[in-house]
């Protein structure tokens, strides 16, 4: 059965610039989501269905593992208290911000769509690394 890929989210796979992606394929739609305690609110990322020379990566059923299977987005917002030192935690500088790509479990979290686009809540320490470039990363 092939999968149906939003063109959207084809669009935002495709962009030399997967930051500027997904901040312009959620315009303001995360403006409304309130983010508490220690939960970072991600945008899932999805890698490019084509190479820059135009071969195909994947396939549908690869596509619709990291939509639904992800474990890359980009933070877009964090709660007060998220990479704060505490009793339990000793962060040793070691965070994430707002901007940074990061790598999750892919049952980390609480998934929902807004507008078509998947987003997770999750907590600070199911954070697991920060990466520079997502499109180098490759599910094993």
């Amino acid at each position: 059965m092939r999968a149906i890929m939003p063109s959207k989210l084809i669009e935002m796979s495709q962009a030399s610039d997967p930051v500027k992606a997904v901040w312009d394929a959620i315009g303001t739609a995360v403006d409304g989501v309130k983010v508490f305690n220690n939960q970072l609110l991600v945008a899932t990322y999805i890698p490019p269905e084509k190479s820059a020379g135009g071969i195909i990566l994947g396939g549908d059923r690869s596509r619709m593992e990291n939509l639904y299977q992800g474990c890359l987005g980009l933070v877009l917002k964090l709660g007060k208290t998220a990479f704060m030192s505490d009793d339990t935690h000793d962060w040793l500088e070691q965070s994430a911000k707002v901007g940074d790509w990061v790598m999750f479990r892919s049952y980390a979290g609480t998934r929902f769509k807004i507008n078509g686009r998947e987003f997770r809540l999750i907590n600070d320490d199911s954070i697991d690394a920060t990466v520079k470039d997502p499109r180098h990363i490759k599910r094993a």
